[in-house]
């Protein structure tokens, strides 16, 4: 409705960075109001977008769990939901060839928080992938700050002060600006341990830490959210209800039994042993 009348200031509800990049998607791409609804990064044809995820689920074992492995591919063609062992073998074998986004074909993969398995899986599995980047996840990235800024602050408005300059400067991905702040916060810390720890934790994932401001302005990915549905749907749907435990095979058989059902292929494996091509149009 806003946009109909040609509103100027945004609607209830939706920020003025957001309202700001429709308004200027209209006005240079002269797009249409169906198109500005669902306005959003789009996936290059020599693009592959794959994010992954674990979740975790208990053992048969009183505090135990074991975790399982997801994943989300997207190319033009469409999508899939795998489990993490069958993408790591498609990208050391690159195997994309179902889709038109081949093996040299551009790779994004988003972290979530950026864990140590899936940056070692960037670096060492996709060396096949000449134009590949890794963009540590923003709502991640935050959330870890505002996590370690509770026991490094001495209260609530103390923290609000260190955020309110620590986090403009990793929107903008000056990672130096943000560790700087963080140093002359020192004297006034409660906790110069975990202010350590913080720092630590943006030092190693300096790599992977971007200007987020400026891809979203240019609608490029910043976030995994996709990655943390396949998590949902794959396996937390099923197997985190109340009383469950499960083995380690119980819940991988399941998890990849779930991937056929949501790709779509389940009476074409079980009809014919058939699997659906990678990231084809489901």
């Amino acid at each position: 409705m806003a946009l109909e009348r040609g509103a100027e200031s945004p609607p209830e509800g939706v920020k003025v960075c957001d309202w700001e990049r429709v308004l200027a998607a209209r006005r240079e791409e002269q797009l249409d109001l169906a198109q500005l609804r669902r306005l959003g990064p789009e996936v290059k044809p020599d693009q592959i977008v794959a994010a992954t995820d674990d979740v975790l689920v208990k053992r048969p074992e009183k505090g135990r769990s074991l975790c399982i492995r997801t994943a989300r591919v997207v190319t033009c063609d469409g999508f899939r939901y795998l489990k993490w062992r069958r993408l790591r073998l498609c990208c050391s074998n690159s195997i994309f060839s179902s889709s038109s986004a081949g093996p040299t074909a551009n790779g994004y993969f988003s972290s979530g928080d950026g864990a140590r398995w899936i940056r070692n899986f960037f670096t060492d599995r996709l060396k096949g992938f000449p134009a590949k980047e890794f963009v540590l996840d923003w709502y991640h990235l935050t959330k870890k700050c505002y996590e370690f800024s509770s026991m490094i602050c001495k209260g609530r408005k103390a923290k609000a002060h260190l955020m309110s300059r620590l986090i403009p400067c990793l929107w903008q991905g000056k990672l130096d600006d943000a560790i700087a702040h963080l140093q002359s916060y020192r004297p006034q810390c409660r906790n110069e341990d975990k202010l350590d720890e913080l720092i630590q934790y943006l030092k190693a994932r300096e790599p992977y830490i971007t200007n987020y401001k400026e891809r979203r302005a240019n609608r490029i990915y910043i976030g995994s959210g996709h990655a943390e549905k396949a998590c949902d749907l794959i396996v937390a749907r099923r197997q985190k209800h109340k009383g469950m435990h499960w083995s380690q095979e119980t819940a991988e058989s399941l998890a990849a039994l779930k991937t056929l059902v949501l790709n779509k292929g389940w009476d074409s494996y079980w009809e014919s042993r058939q699997v659906l091509p990678l990231a084809a149009a489901a």
